[in-house]
């Protein structure tokens, strides 16, 4: 953006009401809701439902949706291991976040020749299928805000903004930051959100490491756009979402990957331009192909063509249906939607891949986006 524009664009920032800066400096107190799309059943007498998945963390007291579940791997049985659910047992300890929260004229909004982004449209939230989860309280170790960001591997400017909104909040599903871990499960949980708000303007930038492979439901994919748009930063050729909140508000997605991090991040009341600047401080500079299209070779892992009928938490009768493989590409599970053409591989098979952009949704290639996969040899 020229000169003209960035100092056009800094001045509309520093003249904000200083009313809503004071506003801005009180930090958030929003209600925790879980979205279910189905359940799993309980692993243990106390389980705690643990809602991470696609839109891990993005939750908010008023313009975000509820937080949309993730698949979650079960982990492995642990000999007299004492669990709690997480809100019923002693009280998390809780955290020192050390946000910092500086004007908002001391943080110049970075340009970007982006003004109009090209989303796709959906009527709702893309939703994941989650499972349960137990942790134990006891496990919870706290870390500070920039101790969170280290650990996720998030460069941010040190006043902790983003396009412009200072940090309002950061937790791990309670009062602060940070991580469940214990001698025998390792790192078991550590979805954690970074919320940004000033006014009617809010940001979340959701971080886990733990429970990546995650598997969009099937509903969601089905009803997906035959051929998705892709917006460029950075390098990155990403699929933007935008739905409707229940107020009919637009709610603006994307996720990623950041080495071992699965990103996403939700925003409302922003510009376009706003939003940009945003994944453009998030997203480090990087080369993607010229034509946007990755071609890679993989092996076939699972293969999941079948429909499913099972009750729902509430005794709802839900049946959907199951049409895609995992495939092993150079050491990293990818799950490929095919509908209606899965049945055609085995496992073991070898495979040649390509699709246009980042993944939809980390680590899924979804049929919009999809060019080919054909059986090698």
């Amino acid at each position: 953006m020229k000169d003209q524009q960035t100092q056009k664009l800094y001045e509309s920032l520093s003249g904000i009401d200083p009313a809503y800066l004071e506003e801005a400096q009180e930090p958030l107190q929003h209600k925790r809701s879980l979205k279910s799309w189905k359940t799993w059943g309980a692993l243990a007498a106390c389980l705690c439902l643990i809602g991470v998945g696609l839109f891990a963390g993005l939750r908010g007291n008023g313009n975000l949706p509820p937080e949309a579940p993730s698949v979650l791997e079960t982990a492995a049985a642990t000999e007299a291991q004492p669990t709690a659910a997480l809100h019923t047992a002693e009280p998390i300890p809780p955290t020192e976040t050390q946000v910092q929260r500086p004007s908002l004229a001391a943080s110049p909004l970075p340009t970007f020749d982006l003004i109009t982004l090209p989303y796709n449209d959906t009527g709702e939230a893309p939703v994941a299928e989650y499972g349960m989860i137990s942790l134990d309280p006891r496990d919870f170790v706290s870390m500070s805000t920039q101790e969170a960001m280290d650990y996720f591997g998030i460069t941010l400017p040190d006043i902790y903004t983003l396009a412009g909104l200072p940090l309002t909040g950061a937790d791990c599903m309670g009062p602060g930051a940070g991580r469940y871990e214990s001698e025998d499960r390792g790192v078991y949980f550590d979805s954690n959100s970074f919320t940004y708000s000033a006014a009617d303007r809010r940001i979340v930038l959701a971080a886990r490491t733990t429970f990546a492979h995650s598997i969009p439901t099937s509903e969601q994919v089905a009803a997906g756009p035959e051929e998705m748009s892709f917006t460029e930063v950075n390098g990155w050729q990403l699929v933007l979402f935008r739905y409707p909140d229940e107020a009919g508000s637009p709610q603006v997605y994307t996720e990623f990957v950041l080495g071992d991090t699965v990103c996403s991040l939700t925003a409302a009341g922003l510009t376009d331009e706003e939003f940009a600047a945003a994944l453009g401080e998030v997203l480090p500079e990087k080369e993607s192909p010229a034509d946007g299209i990755t071609a890679c070779t993989g092996t076939v892992l699972t293969v999941d063509s079948r429909e499913e009928d099972y009750f729902d938490g509430q005794e709802h009768h839900v049946s959907t249906v199951h049409d895609w493989i995992a495939l092993d590409v150079d050491g990293t599970r990818y799950t490929v939607w095919l509908l209606g053409e899965a049945g055609a591989f085995r496992e073991g098979d070898q495979v040649s891949l390509s699709y246009r952009g980042e993944p939809a949704t980390a680590y899924s290639i979804w049929p919009g986006q999809l060019i080919s996969v054909e059986k090698v040899g």
